[in-house]
């Protein structure tokens, strides 16, 4: 598991986040030779990767859901200062015994309970802030 996150963690360092509008992938070799990326280039080279290394992995896309915290951190960063949705992509890898594990190479972070591989309705989001 080590060597998982020191992986995803070094992408996230080396491969620039780019933004993107053309539609599909780069080629793991473009997103290493530019040394940047959208989300779902540095998450298909993660996987391709994986699965050079003989692990089981798949591209993941969905949404990532960044809300406000309702209580500042004492001790860290808070997170973001405004609520937001926009699309995402990430890899997963099958680990016997843990299941499937989301990795976040953007960010260089595990992908937690921010992103949901269904579609998300803003209005359902509206209504469980408001319910808080």
């Amino acid at each position: 598991m080590d060597f998982l996150v020191e992986l995803n963690q070094s992408l996230s360092r080396d491969i620039r986040y780019l933004i993107r509008m053309e539609p599909g992938v780069q080629t793991p070799e473009e997103t290493l030779a530019n040394k940047s990326g959208s989300c779902r280039d540095s998450s298909w080279l993660l996987v391709q990767l994986l699965r050079h290394l003989g692990l089981a992995a798949r591209f993941a896309s969905g949404y990532l859901v960044q809300l406000v915290a309702d209580v500042k951190s004492l001790d860290g960063p808070s997170g973001t200062d405004h609520d937001f949705t926009d699309l995402h992509a990430w890899c997963e890898v099958y680990l016997p015994g843990a299941g499937w594990i989301g990795f976040d190479p953007t960010s260089g972070l595990l992908a937690g309970e921010g992103t949901f591989r269904w579609p998300v309705r803003r209005s359902r989001l509206r209504q469980r802030r408001s319910q808080a």
